[in-house]
């Protein structure tokens, strides 16, 4: 994990500013429609470069048709192993559009195949930065349409009404009962990533905070003065106290006009070590949609726990992916952070590695770079197709160490 809060991650998690490539639909499996307790030492480091491991050879999919999208089948489910949803472009790859099909909840990659974080039409809102919260919500969708409900309205239930209102709180539900009826549409599962997004968001950058609070007018020279003070320490890689985090607490709490906290973090890997430690900021309401940055490992595990998904944490440092999804039961899901290309060497993008309640393995990316799948999946035992094995490897050679030395711990869940 970055240990300055996530400013790096700002700059690096899947911002590609191109236009986005819609897919095409595949027979069957939609239906057209209109569009509708702090150490006294935070121990803070920059820590904003990472360091790839040793990347052994490329194996690319066997098929890559050309022009905007392909069908790109490549053959059947447990002989051959079946990509969908191949982005041949540069861009993002968005969303298909329309009601899905409800016979396509029978065959839940029919849907997950033809849904990334990329709203149809374009990026919009959080898009950007949705990766994490819409993995989780394509694993549920491999579970079936009732347990992508249950986590729906569960997540609504429990999400605090600073992150969500009301409203979006029963457009949620709403969400959830479109699916439970296999009435749902693309649009409405991208708006819940969305929602999704804003649900498990709790913290915004601290050195975004300083920025935005030396300019909302109600903090004295002086006071701004310590702000900047605090936000160029931050920076540069200075460290931080219990006591500086009050002090920089109350100034951003009188910025905003309402409770803002800063604090140390332990490192999820690293748990009371304050030599691991990063500064974070809580804020209310109000800064919840300025938030520019990707889920951290611990949000992650929290919007889990806020949809009733049950979860465990694998180190990956000593395991690889075969090991890891060869460990999965029925029904789990692993979602993985990596490089987001080839050429990355930044852990700033989730992946998931998972398994069907029938046991079928797969793979999704919510945002596929070029020549990525957004879907793989493959055979339903231990034993896996060569193409499958060929994706899964794709994945192992993202796989990059932290700026803080560390491989990024995998969070498996399951979804009842």
């Amino acid at each position: 994990m970055v240990r300055v809060t996530r400013s790096s991650a700002q700059q690096t998690n899947n911002v590609k500013e191109t236009v986005p490539v819609e897919q095409t639909l595949e027979a069957g499996g939609v239906e057209e429609t209109t569009p509708i307790g702090p150490r006294d030492d935070f121990g803070v480091g920059s820590a904003t470069s990472a360091v790839a491991l040793d990347k052994g050879s490329l194996t690319l999919p066997t098929s890559m048709a050309s022009g905007r999208v392909t069908k790109d089948v490549l053959g059947g489910l447990d002989r051959n192993g079946s990509g969908r949803g191949l982005n041949n472009g540069s861009g993002h790859l968005a969303s298909a559009r329309g009601r899905i099909a409800a016979s396509a909840w029978d065959h839940p990659e029919q849907i997950v195949g033809r849904l990334t974080q990329t709203p149809a039409g374009g990026g919009r809102g959080n898009s950007v930065y949705r990766c994490g919260p819409s993995n989780m919500l394509a694993q549920a969708v491999m579970n079936g349409p009732d347990a992508t409900a249950r986590f729906l309205r569960r997540t609504a239930e429990q999400t605090p009404d600073s992150r969500l209102s009301a409203a979006e709180k029963t457009e949620l539900r709403g969400i959830a009962d479109a699916v439970q009826n296999r009435t749902a549409t693309f649009e409405q599962l991208s708006r819940a990533q969305g929602l999704l997004y804003q649900a498990g968001n709790s913290r915004t950058d601290v050195v975004d905070a300083c920025n935005q609070a030396v300019r909302t007018g109600r903090l004295s020279a002086a006071e701004r003065r310590q702000v900047d003070g605090f936000r160029t320490s931050l920076q540069n890689g200075g460290s931080m106290t219990t006591q500086d985090g009050a002090t920089l607490s109350r100034l951003l709490t009188k910025a905003f006009g309402q409770q803002v906290t800063v604090r140390g973090y332990d490192d999820p890997q690293h748990p009371g070590d304050a030599s691991r430690r990063f500064v974070g900021v809580e804020v209310g309401g109000a800064l919840r949609r300025t938030d520019r940055s990707g889920f951290g490992d611990d949000e992650l595990r929290r919007l889990g726990t806020l949809g009733g998904a049950g979860g465990r944490d694998v180190r990956m440092d000593q395991t690889s992916l075969r090991q890891l999804l060869d460990g999965m039961q029925p029904g789990e899901s692993a979602t993985i952070r990596v490089s987001g290309d080839d050429s990355g060497s930044q852990a700033d993008h989730f992946v998931t590695i998972g398994r069907r309640p029938d046991g079928t393995a797969y793979l999704y990316n919510p945002d596929p770079g070029r020549g990525d799948f957004t879907l793989f999946t493959g055979g339903r035992g231990r034993e896996q197709p060569q193409s499958f094995l060929d994706q899964l490897q794709r994945y192992e050679d993202r796989t990059v160490v932290d700026g803080d030395g560390d491989t990024p711990n995998a969070v498996v869940s399951t979804y009842p």
